[in-house]
């Protein structure tokens, strides 16, 4: 009929599961790139031998915690954040992994009272974890071997404001 064969339309949900699908698949093939490239002789390398590495989720939210508690009382304990000191620390193992808001006025390091490559962040406007975002949380897991994964949010976000308004505006 010289008619070209009609193409099936998948609908909105069908191509995001389709996307999702290939994101995850993906993800999972970069993961295991990573984990070859660290894996030597068939043994598993850590990255992470130093105290962090051993403790409990507990022990490591508990430690946020109390210097969450120190800095909400007024006791900063200043660490030097400078690039010389940055650059000085060899490994990265940190206490633990947070999800935090790009549009936080106050850094989670602060706010925990803890020094550089003591938190691993992913930060993103209104927390919304991502593909991208959630590669980075399962590396710092396997990894890294991070004790404790936190999401951490504030109050009046934008970003969050923002989504709500036009949710409701519909």
């Amino acid at each position: 009929s010289g008619r070209p064969p009609e193409r099936h339309r998948s609908s909105p949900c069908e191509a995001a599961t389709s996307r999702e699908q290939r994101g995850t698949e993906s993800r999972v093939a970069a993961m295991h790139e990573i984990r070859t490239i660290l894996t030597h002789e068939g043994e598993q390398t850590s990255m992470s031998d130093t105290k962090w590495a051993k403790a409990t989720p507990r022990q490591a939210l508990d430690e946020l915690m109390s210097g969450n508690e120190r800095y909400v009382q007024g006791g900063w304990d200043l660490n030097d954040f400078s690039a010389t000191h940055a650059a000085s620390i060899d490994d990265h193992a940190p206490i633990a992994a947070i999800l935090g808001c790009a549009d936080a006025r106050v850094a989670a390091e602060l706010i925990f009272l803890r020094g550089p490559g003591d938190l691993f962040m992913v930060r993103v406007a209104g927390n919304f974890l991502s593909e991208y975002g959630l590669a980075s949380l399962e590396f710092a897991v396997l990894f890294l071997e991070v004790p404790l994964l936190l999401v951490l949010g504030h109050t009046q976000c934008g970003a969050l404001s923002t989504a709500v308004k036009i949710v409701q505006e519909l």
